[in-house]
């Protein structure tokens, strides 16, 4: 007779415990959208050292949740929001990188709010994108549209090296 309480118990335990984890997962889900809002703003203002560095931080976060996130299985009913969360990804990546070069070409001085993204950083994102899609290229998520468009990516920070030694 006291098994069956310590069940209910255990039971009310594992549903508190996964409620928590469905909030803290939303929040950072949340996050996460904030975030790269939060990218495309700063690029379009030319606030590129800060926006590279929060790219790198919310494609940390997203490429080592792939699994838990489900991003990883295929789902007709969220296959076109899936699409868009990649693209909205991977135009973060390719529109900071068009920025530096337009930025780094263009004839006009920056503004006291402009930054650009040092040559270290180029690098480091270049790597650490590498490294991010190296851990999820076995849920076949580099390279399609469904996924990281890492050689798009990569090429453009390559060409931004390639304008910073120019330059």
């Amino acid at each position: 007779m006291s098994a069956l309480p310590q069940t209910a118990n255990t039971a009310n335990v594992s549903m508190a415990d996964y409620h928590q984890y469905a909030e803290g997962a939303l929040e950072k889900w949340v996050s996460y959208q904030r975030q790269l809002g939060s990218i495309f703003l700063e690029i379009v203002n030319g606030s590129l050292e800060s926006a590279s560095e929060t790219l790198l931080t919310v494609t940390s976060w997203l490429l080592s949740q792939v699994a838990d996130l489900g991003l990883n299985l295929y789902d007709t009913n969220l296959h076109a929001d899936r699409i868009q969360l990649w693209n909205d990804f991977n135009h973060a990546w390719l529109g900071l990188g068009q920025r530096q070069i337009d930025l780094m070409t263009s004839s006009q001085q920056l503004s006291r709010m402009q930054s650009l993204v040092s040559k270290a950083m180029i690098k480091r994102m270049g790597n650490e994108l590498v490294r991010l899609c190296d851990g999820i290229e076995r849920h076949g998520l580099v390279d399609y549209q469904y996924g990281v468009w890492e050689d798009q990516i990569t090429a453009v920070l390559e060409d931004c090296l390639d304008v910073v030694y120019v330059a």
